[in-house]
């Protein structure tokens, strides 16, 4: 598993590496019952400190996205009802953020509209976004 981190972000890295398996689960990258990196091993990938790992690892199995097994580790749960929604949700609550800032750079719709869609082009034109 691959969890991209932007240090350089406004969100705390704890919930981007939330959303990075959050998403991967979603997705099926991650499918019930599969392993998950150690805290340790997950901290060294990202580059991020073990603490960071383990308060997403929280988070997660609080949201009921993952559990753990003593003496072995942590697995991916079945994902909860209505995550998909819950999740586009938050999504478009992101769109509705850069969408702003782009009225704030008094974009005109028409615009705005345009480089959404050439986005959206080049996302299914690659294929399936930034899996891979």
């Amino acid at each position: 598993m691959r969890i991209k981190v932007d240090y350089h972000s406004d969100i705390p890295i704890y919930k981007q590496i939330v959303s990075e398996v959050e998403d991967a689960i979603l997705s099926k990258d991650l499918n019930e019952g599969d392993e998950l990196p150690s805290i340790r091993k997950l901290a060294i990938e990202a580059n991020v400190n073990p603490n960071t790992v383990a308060k997403s690892y929280f988070v997660l199995q609080a949201k009921g996205y993952i559990y753990s097994i003593a003496g072995v580790g942590y697995r991916v749960a079945k994902p909860p009802q209505n995550s998909v929604e819950e999740r586009l949700k938050e999504l478009e609550n992101d769109m509705k953020a850069i969408v702003t800032k782009m009225v704030n750079f008094s974009m005109t719709k028409e615009e705005i509209k345009e480089r959404i869609f050439r986005i959206v082009e080049r996302v299914i034109k690659s294929g399936s976004g930034d899996k891979g």
